[in-house]
């Protein structure tokens, strides 16, 4: 989970990405997690694809779980701090959206 330095600064989140133009959600995935948190992925499985509104604009969200090589770091831009958590004991600041794509990844 990621705490993120521009939202609410008490959240714990799953780290998260925009798409490029014409880049594929699994390789924009691997792109965010390099660059956000500093790992590179090893597996990585699609498990949830969903239509969101978000600020008046629908965006497609792919959900994905995967392993990774590497220690986890913040970039210290947008991550501020990275931690691990159960997923039947996320931090009662987890947002309900980011309870609900833990648990997509963990039953799968």
């Amino acid at each position: 989970m990621v705490r993120h330095s521009y939202r609410k600064r008490d959240e714990w989140h799953v780290p998260t990405g925009g798409v490029r133009d014409g880049e594929d959600a699994e390789v924009a995935a691997r792109r965010e997690l390099a660059e956000e948190v500093g790992v590179t992925v090893a597996t990585i499985t699609l498990v949830h694809v969903e239509e969101i509104d978000l600020h008046g604009a629908t965006n497609l969200v792919s959900v994905f779980a995967a392993t990774f090589s590497g220690t986890p770091v913040p970039d210290d831009r947008e991550i501020a701090e990275i931690a691990f958590f159960a997923a039947d004991d996320l931090p009662a600041t987890t947002p309900e959206w980011a309870r609900k794509y833990v648990a997509k990844a963990v039953t799968r």
